[in-house]
């Protein structure tokens, strides 16, 4: 199985990661979206709808979600901000490129809380909203934005042993890749 960080993320794609995020509750009521019956996604969807993530697509009838359009970065800043209730406006204007638009003070709520830098390092002055968000760029903000998980590092693996043969003569090392490091240590064990 692959993660695919480079691919581009469907709007039904974002709806099934940000409801798993959340724990939305299934959702109960009549169907909010003429374009989402028998998608796979409908559930996350109508779940996203119920707990006042999304409104739609098409405004201002909102109707249609687009499940199979690619969600934009300006676009997620917009769910993430609904999502995670970041409702205190940011009086910092922080981004150059979002003057104006619908999804300008969502970005710079996300901004403020620490969930998106920008899109050009090191000034990160700009946000790209119209880019199409990346499966990593949106398992970035999304690991920024859930309490406690940023914080979280993967257990420490434990060191594996191998045996090393030269010459017919055999000796025990031990192989660590120091925390933080991809290269390994070799280390010979004992006499």
């Amino acid at each position: 199985t692959h993660y695919c960080p480079d691919d581009q993320v469907t709007r039904g794609e974002m709806a099934a990661f940000l409801a798993r995020a959340l724990g939305l509750a299934a959702y109960s009521g009549s169907d909010r979206f003429d374009d989402d019956n028998g998608s796979v996604f409908q559930g996350a969807i109508e779940r996203l709808a119920q707990a006042g993530v999304t409104v739609g697509c098409n405004p201002p009838d909102n109707t249609n979600f687009c499940p199979d359009d690619f969600v934009t970065r300006g676009q997620m800043a917009v769910f993430l901000a609904r999502a995670f209730n970041y409702n205190t406006a940011s009086t910092r204007d922080r981004f150059v490129d979002d003057d104006g638009e619908f999804y300008e003070n969502a970005a710079n709520k996300i901004r403020a809380a620490g969930v998106s830098e920008g899109c050009n390092p090191p000034d990160n002055d700009e946000f790209c909203p119209d880019q199409v968000l990346t499966r990593a760029q949106m398992a970035t903000m999304l690991t920024r934005a859930l309490p406690g998980l940023s914080s979280m590092r993967p257990p420490a693996r434990p060191p594996l042993e191998w045996e090393l043969v030269v010459d017919g003569l055999s000796s025990p090392i031990q192989a660590v890749a120091p925390p933080g490091e991809e290269r390994l240590l070799i280390a010979q064990q004992g006499g």
